[in-house]
């Protein structure tokens, strides 16, 4: 029966809803290449998308999240994988801490993206 159970479990559904909506990579203290651009898309049901725009296809990488105190805890389903982020909101500003290196995030309106 414990076996059933944990597939019976709801989802751990986020705590921080001022993350909900879509946020565009402004800087970074990380060399990674963001193409043109990366959006995080974060629903209220704990859905992620994380698109990296390229000049010739997107590269959207599905997520699930839900946050533990002061950190954004992430899995993909396709590879499970948790990866926790230690995060913080500034007005319109999400910064994203990972390995002691800050990313910052603007708050995008819909007809923006």
């Amino acid at each position: 029966m414990e076996l059933l159970d944990r597939f019976r479990r709801t989802p751990k559904l986020p705590t921080d809803t001022r993350l909900v909506g879509q946020w565009r990579l402004v800087k970074t203290e990380d060399e990674i290449d963001a193409g043109k651009g990366v959006i995080l898309d974060f629903s209220a049901n704990g859905q992620l998308s994380y698109t990296i725009r390229q000049a010739d296809k997107n590269q959207i990488i599905n997520l699930v999240y839900h946050v533990a105190g002061d950190q954004l805890v992430t899995d993909q389903p396709s590879a499970p994988r948790q990866e926790r982020t230690r995060y913080s909101l500034d007005g319109d500003m999400l910064i994203l801490e990972n390995e002691g290196l800050r990313s910052w995030f603007s708050r995008q309106q819909s007809e923006e993206t």
